[in-house]
């Protein structure tokens, strides 16, 4: 389409009507050159996808070869029909390991498409398809009324959790810091910048409100991107945000236990696909601004560049860690929020942009962007009425988890006392103290001001699920139990807890969560012995990959080096897996396999981690507060030495303190040859510290 058939949209200065008349062109477009065709399926729909045209002619002609050798049994028929049914099925079974190893490669990466193949090969239905609801105590079956119902569900949950949360006793604006005189400017967007943005969105089939999805946007974006500047530019100048772009299409995703309730359903959220163009632009902006002027707290880990979960867990261990070491007690407390991205109040989430510096129109186009939300669900083909939503940020979208993180992020003034370990909206807070009785006192006064706070932006704690863990040392272990509450309201204690993925121990020995590992390598292990016979070593090296590999590494830097008896439990299952991967003995040496597949063994994967953690440090890449962790020998002493350029070893005092990062990282770091230190890039870092460490597997 030429630039000149866009004039309609160049001449509109309302962002709506500009929108509205360049989506109605486009749809004509794509629905005169894709249209819809009806699909005749049901001859085909026993029909297996490796069953080729080729396959079903030399099934005919087997089918044929049998019933002569059935109406003329002689020897000759027989033996024809017999050697050319055992052929046709080796060539059927040989198609249909090559489907699977195909799908299996294709979806590399993505455990959900690679536990839809897996569940395929082994003929099982995991769907929980139901064309009855209990709502009230009535019945549905009308996909239309049940799609209403879900609607209704979904849209009403955030509103009235905070409805439900009553506060006469404070003020949000009371925690705010001073106001930001610097102020965010959205600069206009340009054509390049926009074909950038679209390259790098994830493919995707799935359509919303607009009926596009991000793989037919990237194939047509060469003929739309400049009408689509001209709206996004117009939208960021005048602080609109296109209306249609605010309608979401949500689709109920079952979760567990009755599949007739709709409580027990969660809503995948699918947005106008071309909103996440302009969304990701106005990101950079936002998030940019937010990092120049280090408006984020350290202590928030979550959605942010260069954080990781595997950062949140390290500052948890070495918190822990430090007051062990001085003997001090420790508690932990690990706090659950209901709903928190639903319950977010508008008012409330501009006057902190505001705050921040989000002013005039940029803050127009925030105010624009969040309210007027409407949705639908869609349920077996029908769709509900749509809803208007009125808190919240949007569920999908790019720039939600961004904006909870500035919702969120004047918390830490509510509660100077704790140290926060903040994931998104996984709120976590520690502190330590000499005196047990202190400790307990002011964490109770602290949890008061800070479920105060919790009030106060209308956020949800859920105290039945809230829980702390007292961090055992060789002088606490004997204590009374104390209670720990929030509100009055008793929290309970717990051993171990889940945290980020991660089970957290009392005594943080990682005994449960190695255990968890062992456990969740060995189902994975169970299916590549499932399939050694019939899939190749490429389909099961990439199940491997995905599905086991990634249970040994998650946040292995923390966990990795809790002790050599634990460790080995999951080398032994990781040596097992790779037998079966390269089809070898069972008790066959797997250093040769560990080379050939250049796969790190479980405690070579906490070692690379740790390295590549240090090697950060060294970049100062690191997030603020790990800056300060370590020091170099050539700061520490005033004459020069062979080991200047390595990092100072601290003398630990524990067992946890000696197996901490503070310790274990500036061992792993000195003990690198120099080639791999000097690396220029993290990239080569990696490169060189995997072709290391693989090189000292030896037969």
């Amino acid at each position: 389409m030429s630039q000149e058939e866009w004039q309609d949209v160049y001449v509109e200065a309302d962002v709506n009507s500009a929108y509205s008349i360049f989506i109605s062109k486009l749809r004509n477009l794509y629905d005169k050159n894709v249209p819809l065709v009806r699909s005749n399926s049901g001859k085909s729909k026993n029909k297996q996808p490796w069953i080729t045209r080729g396959i079903i002619k030399s099934i005919l002609t087997r089918n044929r070869l049998y019933k002569l050798s059935l109406k003329q049994p002689t020897d000759e028929n027989r033996k024809k029909y017999k050697t050319y049914r055992n052929k046709l099925t080796s060539i059927i079974r040989l198609s249909r390991k090559m489907h699977f190893t195909q799908k299996l490669e294709n979806s590399n990466g993505n455990t959900e498409s690679m536990w839809k193949t897996i569940n395929t090969l082994l003929n099982k239905n995991n769907s929980h398809n139901t064309d009855e609801f209990i709502v009230n105590g009535n019945k549905l079956s009308d996909p239309k009324q049940i799609a209403d119902a879900f609607n209704t569900y979904f849209t009403n949950i955030g509103a009235n959790l905070a409805s439900n949360i009553h506060n006469n006793n404070g003020h949000f604006s009371q925690y705010l810091p001073r106001n930001n005189k610097k102020s965010l400017f959205l600069n206009p967007t340009n054509i390049h910048e926009i074909l950038e943005i679209v390259r790098l969105l994830k493919c995707t089939k799935s359509s919303g409100y607009d009926e596009l999805s991000i793989n037919v946007i990237k194939r047509i974006i060469h003929y739309i991107a400049s009408p689509l500047c001209y709206i996004f530019n117009l939208s960021l100048s005048t602080g609109f945000f296109p209306q249609s772009m605010k309608i979401a299409k949500i689709v109920p995703i079952y979760k567990k236990d009755d599949a007739s309730q709709i409580s027990n359903y969660r809503p995948i959220s699918l947005l106008p696909s071309l909103s996440k163009i302009i969304e990701k632009i106005v990101y950079k902006r936002l998030y940019s601004f937010l990092d120049i002027n280090k408006i984020l707290i350290s202590n928030q880990y979550g959605f942010r560049k260069n954080h990781s979960t595997d950062y949140a867990i390290l500052q948890l261990c070495d918190q822990i860690a430090a007051s062990m070491s001085k003997k001090e007690h420790i508690i932990g407390i690990f706090m659950d929020l209901s709903k928190a991205f639903d319950t977010i109040d508008h008012n409330i989430l501009l006057c902190k942009l505001r705050t921040y510096g989000i002013r005039g129109t940029a803050l127009d186009w925030f105010k624009s962007y969040l309210c007027n939300r409407r949705q639908f669900v869609s349920f077996k083909s029908s769709a509900s009425n749509i809803s208007s939503i009125n808190c919240g940020v949007p569920q999908g979208s790019i720039l939600g988890p961004l904006l909870f993180l500035i919702y969120i992020n004047d918390i830490i003034h509510a509660a100077p006392l704790f140290t926060y370990v903040l994931f998104a909206d996984d709120t976590n807070v520690f502190y330590s103290h000499p005196n047990i009785h202190t400790l307990i006192n002011s964490i109770n006064t602290e949890l008061n001001k800070l479920s105060l706070w919790f009030k106060c932006n209308k956020l949800s704690l859920n105290i039945e699920k809230t829980n702390y863990i007292r961090f055992s040392n060789i002088h606490s272990q004997n204590l009374q139990h104390a209670d720990i509450c929030i509100d009055g309201l008793v929290l309970n204690e717990k051993n171990d807890t889940k945290f980020l993925g991660i089970t957290i121990d009392a005594n943080l020995n990682w005994n449960k969560h190695v255990h968890n590992v062992c456990t969740s390598v060995s189902r994975a292990t169970g299916i590549l012995n499932k399939f050694r016979h019939f899939l190749p070593t490429k389909a099961l090296t990439t199940i491997y990959n995905s599905l086991l590999l990634p249970h040994i590494s998650y946040c292995n830097i923390a966990w990795g080096n809790s002790g050599i008896t634990q460790i080995n439990s999951i080398l032994l299952l990781q040596k097992r897996a790779l037998r079966i991967c390269s089809h070898s003995h069972y008790l066959s040496n797997t250093d040769p396999i560990f080379q050939k597949f250049k796969s790190l063994k479980a405690n070579d994967i906490h070692y690379f981690q740790t390295a590549i953690f240090m090697y950060k440090f060294s970049q100062n890449i690191l997030p603020l507060t790990f800056r300060d962790m370590f020091t170099l020998n050539r700061n520490i002493h005033s004459y020069p030495t062979s080991h200047s350029s390595d990092f100072h070893l601290s003398n630990p005092v524990t067992l946890l303190a000696h197996r901490s990062i503070r310790h274990h990282g500036p061992d792993a770091w000195n003990s690198l040859p120099n080639n791999i230190k000097s690396s220029t890039s993290l990239y080569s870092f990696k490169a060189l510290l995997k072709k290391h460490l693989v090189s000292q597997y030896t037969t």
